[in-house]
């Protein structure tokens, strides 16, 4: 005995040959890029009130076509910051198809964001 009385036990056959007849037999792919993305990560403190998506779309409309992805990382609450306030952390990873990105144009587009997340919500970029 498996001594498995206090929990429901399920079993099930499925036929994987019946399920492979209505697979796709074609593959996507997306080629690997030709040039390095630069990664940086920034925090901003925000009202604590402000939906992290709608800063997200900030972020993603302001960087242009060079902002390959951003992701929120982190959301801290806690004793450095105001009760009413709380600090969104993210990720940007940037790259252009066509050339390496220099160092000026990363760190311009990176403060046109912070720029516009100020400017949008008062958001202020935290040490």
């Amino acid at each position: 005995r498996f001594e498995i009385e206090e929990w429901p036990v399920v079993v099930a056959e499925i036929n994987l040959h019946a399920l492979s007849e209505h697979a796709s037999t074609t593959h996507a792919f997306k080629a690997l890029p030709r040039f390095p993305a630069a990664h940086r990560d920034i925090a901003v403190v925000v009202d604590s009130g402000l939906p992290a998506a709608i800063l997200m779309e900030v972020v993603e409309g302001t960087g242009g076509e060079i902002v390959e992805s951003a992701r929120i990382f982190d959301v801290y609450r806690g004793p450095s910051l105001p009760e009413e306030k709380k600090s969104i952390a993210i990720e940007l990873s940037l790259r252009s198809p066509e050339r390496t990105l220099t160092q000026e144009e990363v760190d311009a587009t990176v403060k046109h964001i912070v720029d516009a997340l100020s400017s949008d919500f008062g958001a202020d970029l935290r040490d």
